[in-house]
């Protein structure tokens, strides 16, 4: 559903995805000079609607954290 939705939205091609064997986060590598985090546990709505709000007012450089529910973290 992400590389879909990443696709559609034009946000970025997913190059590839990585886990951690300890928990449920998800990395997601584009083809930008930034990646995404999130967690697979979590709502994939509210976690794209998060994405798609931070992209619409800032250029994030190194990363978008969307694991912590409403707490959105960027850099």
């Amino acid at each position: 559903a992400w590389q879909k939705y990443l696709k559609e939205q034009a946000i970025g091609e997913v190059k590839f995805f990585s886990t951690d064997e300890t928990n449920f986060n998800l990395k997601i590598t584009l083809s930008k000079p930034w990646y995404i985090m999130i967690n697979t546990q979590n709502d994939i709505n509210i976690q794209m609607r998060n994405l798609k709000m931070i992209l619409s007012s800032n250029k994030p450089a190194s990363y978008i954290d969307l694991r912590f529910g409403d707490r959105i973290y960027w850099k």
